[in-house]
């Protein structure tokens, strides 16, 4: 990338790096590659948007999470947390860009130490709704009253549970079974059982 290159074409050049990494990934699916290659393509965005990004911007962009959500893997796409951050900060760093380019720039961000930048900023500030935000609770004094859990019967199991866990579970049972017969003929002649 030029150090003619705008800021809104770093960030876009950044983000498409991100969605060629993913879409990469999606060819191959090896997921120990994808968080290396996550890794590198974050250091060197975090170079590139160094240069052009002012300070709160870029810590944003370094408080985001490029960790896997392995916790919900099998339920959904353990990519999908870091999708979303990373679309969602790339999405408001463009358009603010676009609003406030004078907030952007090198001219902005590589002032000489002790002197303020050549462009004053008028944009609010750093991107704000990249930041964790705590979710509003509502009190309004009355307790809502609380549904009590489905219970779980056999029927509710069937229903809920993939096949596949049940044959999963059907294979273990036959496994624990067959090795208890193996041992059972060893065992049994040592503590005087005969078997037929």
């Amino acid at each position: 990338m030029s150090a003619s290159s705008t800021p809104v074409a770093i960030a876009e050049s950044a983000r498409a790096a991100f969605a060629g990494l993913l879409r990469d990934f999606k060819a191959r699916g090896d997921y120990t590659r994808l968080q290396n290659d996550l890794d590198r393509w974050k250091r060197r965005t975090a170079e590139l948007l160094s240069g052009v990004v002012p300070a709160p911007d870029l810590e944003a962009f370094q408080r985001l999470s490029l960790r896997l959500d392995w916790s919900s893997f099998g339920d959904d796409d353990p990519l999908a947390p870091v999708i979303d951050q990373h679309e969602g900060y790339f999405g408001s760093l463009i358009d603010d860009m676009r609003k406030y380019p004078q907030s952007y720039g090198e001219g902005v961000v590589r002032s000489p130490k002790g002197q303020a930048p050549r462009t004053v900023a008028t944009r609010p500030g750093p991107i704000l709704a990249l930041a964790p935000v705590a979710p509003q609770v509502k009190t309004s004094g009355a307790v809502p009253s609380l549904k009590l859990p489905e219970p779980v019967t056999l029927s509710w199991l069937v229903q809920h549970v993939p096949v596949r866990f049940w044959l999963y579970l059907l294979g273990l049972l036959a496994a624990a079974f067959g090795l208890g017969v193996r041992l059972a003929r060893y065992v049994g002649p040592l503590i005087g059982i005969e078997l037929p």
